[in-house]
């Protein structure tokens, strides 16, 4: 298995560790169906640090930066949804940052960051709010090793 799948995979892992948590899914495209309170994680986008050049070969290991989409979603009161959110937000960036075993799977300087959060609540008699975690993950790609 390749570094981004190993990251991904422990991701979700983690995720379902996560006490409170429902449903901890990958790659969900209906979110609607999914019971709450879940945390899904879409692969998302990565970009490589250096591009092959003259003097670098392209089977060369590369610094990678990768960028799941991670989702938290919750429905509760309308006073309690945004505490809710927050609780899941802090149990799962805790996890996150201080698992050993991703640890191990990315960059050694740096290589996991907290990038911060971004929200949607909607209204109805209930509240239903989302909450979007950006992280972005450095590793190092050897191609050799794929």
């Amino acid at each position: 298995m390749d570094k981004r799948e190993a990251i991904l995979a422990r991701l979700l892992t983690i995720a379902t560790a996560v006490p409170g948590i429902t449903t901890a899914a990958r790659n969900a495209l209906n979110l609607s169906q999914i019971k709450l309170p879940s945390i899904v994680i879409f692969d998302g986008d990565e970009e490589a640090q250096a591009a092959p050049s003259a003097t670098r070969s392209a089977s060369a290991p590369v610094l990678v930066s990768m960028s799941p989409e991670i989702v938290i979603a919750v429905a509760d009161t309308k006073a309690q949804v945004g505490t809710v959110l927050n609780g899941f937000r802090s149990a799962l960036v805790k996890a996150i940052l201080t698992d050993a075993t991703l640890a191990g799977l990315v960059a050694a300087n740096g290589g996991i960051s907290y990038l911060g959060c971004s929200s949607g609540l909607a209204r109805s008699s209930d509240m239903a709010g989302e909450l979007g975690v950006n992280m972005t993950f450095l590793y190092v790609l050897t191609p050799s090793q794929l």
